[in-house]
């Protein structure tokens, strides 16, 4: 099985704060709310809400920058590139379409045979922080008219296709915090997020999976 370590950032799609601006309509406060004035305050404060974490839904956000590991052919890393305002619809391939079209051309046997949806397991296993919403938001962005370069579901979809970093060392089944954890295993940094900086997560997450054994060696420089 081919391991892949996954760092990435995400940006908001042009227009869409104007997007979501225009459906204010559809966020509704709370029944108990009777109050014109809280309910109108409720729905501004919603709205910017929606506006300031729309760069990590699909549809609204698509990503930045993505680094991507093998870490059985080399310890440096394999980089794609995009810059902010690349619109996934664009005249420019879109960084999702550019990320399958590169996995489609190294690895052609793990999208033979994939094109409907089963519950057959992975030849790619991607493994990073928050790693089911970058498969999310990859399979979707590849299977929208624009893009048209569609992802076996096996590679985004089934529940065998990501491995979340952050869950592997603070479990939310056992109400773990992350910063916690990252602090207990010498980790921690003043202010660091998970997908702010996509090189930083990619190689937090080899020196993790190195310590707790899923990498045997450490990747050197």
């Amino acid at each position: 099985m081919i391991q892949l370590i996954v760092g990435y950032t995400m940006v908001k799609l042009p227009g869409t704060d104007e997007f979501l601006k225009d459906i204010k309509d559809s966020v509704k406060a709370p029944a108990n709310y009777k109050d014109p004035m809280k309910i109108q305050e409720y729905v501004e404060k919603e709205t910017q809400k929606r506006i300031e974490t729309a760069s990590r839904s699909p549809y609204l956000g698509t990503f930045g920058k993505v680094y991507l590991m093998d870490t059985s052919v080399t310890p440096t890393g394999l980089h794609f590139w995009a810059c902010e305002k690349r619109a996934p619809f664009g005249s420019q391939p879109s960084m999702c379409s550019t990320i399958a079209a590169f996995l489609k051309s190294k690895w052609p046997e793990a999208f033979d045979n994939n094109s409907t949806l089963t519950f057959q397991k992975s030849e790619i296993m991607f493994v990073g922080f928050e790693i089911k919403r970058f498969l999310k938001v990859l399979g979707l962005e590849c299977s929208m008219p624009g893009v048209n370069t569609p992802l076996p579901p096996v590679l985004w979809y089934g529940s065998d296709a990501g491995r979340d970093v952050g869950e592997m060392i603070a479990p939310k089944s056992l109400n773990v915090d992350l910063s916690l954890a990252l602090k207990s295993r010498g980790f921690w940094r003043q202010g660091w997020e998970p997908c702010e900086n996509a090189e930083d997560d990619m190689r937090l997450s080899v020196e993790i999976l190195t310590q707790l054994n899923f990498l045997r060696k450490p990747i050197a420089e």
